[in-house]
């Protein structure tokens, strides 16, 4: 598989972290707003309450949850990797990492 192949893929990915404060809560946004401003991630889905976050755009799943990792100074585990080719067709991941 090329590397400019994997990049071009769209990847539905659900995380969890542990947001247990407001303050969190407002960096983690930032932090996505950032990514979604220079084009890594389309949309993104914060569930406070269940310490969730569901992301979906173009990027590198791995690189994502290192990056959200290293910048929230938490603890971040892959729930749900889907992976979705030019006609819509869904691929599961059912892997279980944590970062």
């Amino acid at each position: 598989m090329q590397r400019n192949s994997f990049f071009q893929k769209v990847w539905r990915m659900a995380m969890r972290i542990n947001i247990d404060c407001h303050g969190c809560y407002r960096k983690l946004r930032k932090i996505l707003f950032t990514m979604q401003v220079n084009k890594e991630l389309e949309a993104h889905s914060i569930e406070e309450q269940y310490c969730r976050l569901t992301v979906c755009g173009k990027f590198k799943p791995f690189d994502l949850v290192i990056k959200i990792s290293e910048k929230l100074n938490r603890r971040v585990e892959i729930l749900e990797l889907q992976e979705f080719s030019g006609n819509q067709e869904v691929i599961n991941h059912p892997h279980h990492v944590t970062g």
